[in-house]
C-alpha cells in the first residue's frame, strides 16, 4: 500500500514538473521573443533609412524656395502690307537662358494666330523681333499675348494689345503666378439700343475675356451703375471653353428712358469664389450708345483698382493759397472694407500731398471722396507731371498709380486708374 502510495506520488510529481515546463515553453513566451526581435530590427532599419528619406527631401523643400520666374516689360505690333511684326522687350527674372513660348491669339474670334519659342540672355532679357501674316486691316484690341514657360506650358504672363489701327503695344506687369492661379484680361462690349415706342430699349454686353486656370467653368458677370448703386445684371450661367476663353453675348432690358450708357457703369468678374476683374465702362464719346470695359492682367486673389477721380485747382489769391481738391470714387477687387492712402508726388518725386485714411465697404468702393490741399498761391495751373499713388496702409504696399490728365486749361485733372 505504502509503495504503491509513493508511486502515485512519484508519479503525480513527474507530471506536475512537465506542466510546469511547458508553461514555460507557451505561445506567449514565444510571441514575446519574436515582438522584441521585430522591434529591434525596426529600430535599425529606421537608424539606417532615415538618413536617405532626409536627403531625398531635402531637394523637395530646395525646389519649393526657388524664386518664381516673372516677366515684365513690352510687345509692339506693328501691322504692314500684310504683315505684323513683333518687337519684343522683355525682362525676366530667374530665368537665364529659359526658353519661352509666345502665343497670340484673337478672343474676338477665339482663334490662335501665332506661336513661337524662343530663349532669353543670360541676364533674362529679350529682345528678339519675329512676324507672321495677317489679312486684317488694322490690330484689334481682342488680341492677347500669352507667355508660358515649361513642358507642360505654365503661364507667367499674359496682356491684351492695345491698338492704334496699325500699331499696337502688350504691356506685361511681372506677377508671381502659380500652377492654379487664376487670371483674368480682355473687354466687354456694351451696346445699348434705345426704347422705342414699338419696343423697349435693350443692352447687348459681348464678353471677350481669357482666363488661365479656368477652363471649362462658370463665373459671374455683374453690371451697376455707381451713382445710384442699383445692380442692372447678373449673369451666373456665363462659361469658358476648353481654352479659358469666352464666347457669346448676353442682354438685360434697359432702364427706362436710357438714351446713352453712363461713365457710371461698372463691370464685375467673379470666378471661384473671388474677383479677378472690376473695370468701369468707357462709352464712345461719338455717339455714347457703346461703350467697353477693359480689364488688365491680374489674378484672382490680386488687389486691382477702377475708376476715375477728378482733380480741380482754385488759384491762390495774394490773401490765401491755391487750394486743388480731389473727387470721385474707387472701386477695389479683394480689398473689402480696408484702409488706404492717396499721395500725390510731383515730377521730381516730391510728396505734394497724403490724405486721410480712406475706407472701402463690404463691396470694395469707396464713397465719393473729396480730398482738397493747399498750393502755392502763385500757382495757376496744375503742373505737369503729377502721379497719384494708392497704398494699402496695413502692409505699406502700393496697389495703384495714375499720372495727373490735365485739361487744355490746366486746371482740372483727370486720374484713372484701370484694373
Amino acid at each position: 500500500m505504502l509503495t504503491k502510495s509513493k508511486e502515485k506520488i512519484s508519479s503525480g510529481s513527474e507530471t506536475s514538473m512537465y506542466s510546469r515546463t511547458r508553461r514555460r515553453s507557451s505561445p506567449a513566451l514565444f510571441i514575446g521573443v519574436v515582438v522584441t526581435v521585430v522591434v529591434g530590427l525596426l529600430g535599425v532599419a529606421l537608424l539606417v533609412v532615415a538618413p536617405l528619406l532626409i536627403s531625398h527631401a531635402a531637394p523637395s523643400r530646395q525646389k519649393n524656395n526657388t524664386p518664381a520666374t516673372m516677366v515684365s516689360g513690352t510687345l509692339t505690333a506693328t501691322l504692314t502690307a500684310g504683315t505684323v511684326q513683333i518687337q519684343s522687350d522683355l525682362t525676366f527674372t530667374n530665368a537665364s537662358n529659359l526658353a519661352f513660348t509666345l502665343k497670340i491669339a484673337d478672343l474676338a474670334k477665339n482663334k490662335q494666330l501665332f506661336q513661337e519659342t524662343t530663349t532669353t540672355t543670360a541676364n533674362g532679357l529679350s529682345t528678339a523681333t519675329t512676324t507672321f501674316p495677317s489679312q486684317v486691316q488694322k490690330i484689334p484690341n481682342s488680341w492677347v499675348a500669352t507667355i508660358s514657360t515649361g513642358n507642360h506650358g505654365k503661364v507667367i504672363g499674359v496682356a491684351l494689345f492695345l491698338s492704334k489701327d496699325t500699331t499696337a503695344k502688350a504691356t506685361f506687369t511681372a506677377m508671381a503666378m502659380t500652377d492654379t492661379a487664376i487670371m483674368m484680361l480682355g473687354t466687354l462690349t456694351a451696346k445699348l439700343t434705345p426704347a422705342t415706342a414699338q419696343a423697349p430699349g435693350t443692352v447687348r454686353v459681348k464678353p471677350m475675356l481669357m482666363f488661365t486656370n479656368f477652363a471649362n467653368k462658370h463665373f459671374t458677370l455683374t453690371i451697376t451703375d455707381r451713382a445710384s448703386t442699383q445692380t442692372l445684371f447678373t449673369s451666373q450661367a456665363q462659361t469658358t471653353n476648353a481654352t479659358g476663353h469666352t464666347t457669346g453675348s448676353v442682354s438685360f432690358p434697359a432702364p427706362l428712358g436710357l438714351t446713352t450708357i453712363p461713365t457710371t457703369w461698372e463691370a464685375k468678374i467673379v470666378a471661384n469664389g473671388t474677383t479677378p476683374g472690376i473695370a468701369p465702362f468707357v462709352p464712345n464719346t461719338t455717339t455714347m450708345t457703346t461703350a467697353i470695359a477693359t480689364f488688365k492682367a491680374t489674378t484672382a486673389t490680386a488687389t486691382a483698382i477702377s475708376g476715375t477721380l477728378t482733380a480741380t485747382l482754385t488759384p491762390g489769391t495774394a490773401q490765401a493759397p491755391g487750394l486743388v481738391r480731389v473727387q470721385g470714387a474707387l472701386a477695389f477687387t479683394n480689398f473689402a472694407s480696408k484702409q488706404f492712402t492717396l499721395t500725390v508726388t510731383n515730377s521730381a518725386g516730391i510728396t505734394v500731398f497724403v490724405s486721410q485714411p480712406q475706407t472701402t465697404d463690404a463691396t470694395g468702393h469707396t464713397a465719393t471722396m473729396n480730398l482738397p490741399f493747399s498750393t502755392p498761391s502763385a500757382a495757376t495751373t496744375i503742373p505737369t507731371g503729377w502721379v497719384a499713388t494708392i497704398t494699402n496702409i496695413a502692409q505699406g504696399t502700393t496697389l495703384g498709380t495714375a499720372p495727373f490728365s490735365l485739361d487744355n486749361t490746366a486746371t482740372t485733372a483727370t486720374i484713372t486708374f484701370t484694373a
